[in-house]
């Protein structure tokens, strides 16, 4: 499932299809994280009107370089707890929802992060097509699960690829395919506003 990148995508899927590559353990090893101050603030989607379009809050978090992310639009609403970290020299930012439902998976989710200033940054989703679609030819290559789609559950096509492999193997799986075509999907761009 290709899925056209925007930073409302973002949020609308992970609250309400769970369309996103989630992984049980962080993507992120502690002595790999740091602190950008210049990543807190408001931030909203370069491409979009003041009224349409995602927002992001960011702020300083309250353990040691964590922040908290509150992404929203007008019919989403996500909170998370961030963690910026690099594998070699690309910055990632793993994001960790803190909702905490009854039957709520907390899980970790991906992004590419490039070009981060004081004034714009991109973001690019690891791709949760092109996890299945690989998924589905080498299921061994890296420890996953399979969770069938409950409202379609005799649609393999509806259902996703959850990562269970510890943070070392998923790090090194993602500097294996880190430059492959399709392993990201289409950047955004994040202006800030405050």
């Amino acid at each position: 499932m290709k899925i056209k990148f925007t930073l409302a995508v973002v949020a609308a899927a992970a609250l309400l299809t769970g369309c996103w590559q989630k992984s049980v353990y962080p993507y992120y090893k502690d002595k790999d994280v740091f602190f950008e101050e210049k990543l807190i603030g408001v931030w909203r989607e370069a491409d979009k009107a003041n009224e349409e379009g995602t927002t992001w809050t960011i702020a300083k978090g309250e353990a040691p370089k964590v922040y908290t992310i509150h992404i929203a639009d007008k019919e989403t609403k996500l909170d998370c707890d961030g963690r910026l970290f690099k594998i070699g020299e690309t910055k990632f930012l793993d994001l960790h929802s803190r909702s905490r439902g009854i039957v709520d998976m907390p899980a970790h989710a991906l992004l590419r992060v490039q070009g981060l200033d004081d004034a714009s940054f991109k973001i690019q989703m690891l791709s949760p097509g092109w996890m299945k679609n690989r998924l589905q030819l080498h299921p061994k290559e890296i420890a996953n699960v399979f969770a069938t789609d409950p409202e379609h559950p005799d649609d393999v096509d509806k259902g996703e690829f959850i990562l269970t492999a510890e943070t070392d193997a998923v790090q090194k799986y993602i500097a294996e395919h880190l430059n492959d075509e399709g392993f990201w999907e289409q950047a955004g761009e994040l202006r800030k506003q405050k």
